[in-house]
């Protein structure tokens, strides 16, 4: 599996949470909930100056972790907004074939 980078903006409703019990304690949760799924928090970060309020890197991820984020969250309203990209490093990056492609009209 591999590497996501999430990014998500907080409601104010859960920026009061956020306040009250500290990111550490947000941070921890997010630990443990995506241990529970298998997977790792290699990072979790405040975002000051961004667009969002949050990222978290995370290992062992795919479409199917990022359902149940959406699944589990989505609902509660908590975060308002996300992001998910795919990270490579530049050895898997290099290692991808990307031949036997016509654009059209060629």
């Amino acid at each position: 599996m591999g590497r996501i980078q999430v990014c998500g903006k907080y409601s104010p409703e859960a920026w009061e949470g956020v306040n009250a019990e500290g990111a550490a304690s947000r941070e921890a949760n997010m630990h443990a909930m995506f241990e529970s799924m298998g997977a790792e928090v290699e990072g979790y970060y405040m975002l000051p100056g961004s667009n969002y309020d949050f990222t978290m890197i995370l290992n062992n991820a795919d479409a199917r972790l990022l359902a149940a984020i959406k699944k589990m969250v989505g609902p509660t309203g908590a975060v308002i907004e996300m992001t998910a990209d795919v990270l490579m490093t530049a050895e898997e990056w290099d290692a991808v074939e990307g031949q036997n492609y016509r654009p059209p009209g060629q």
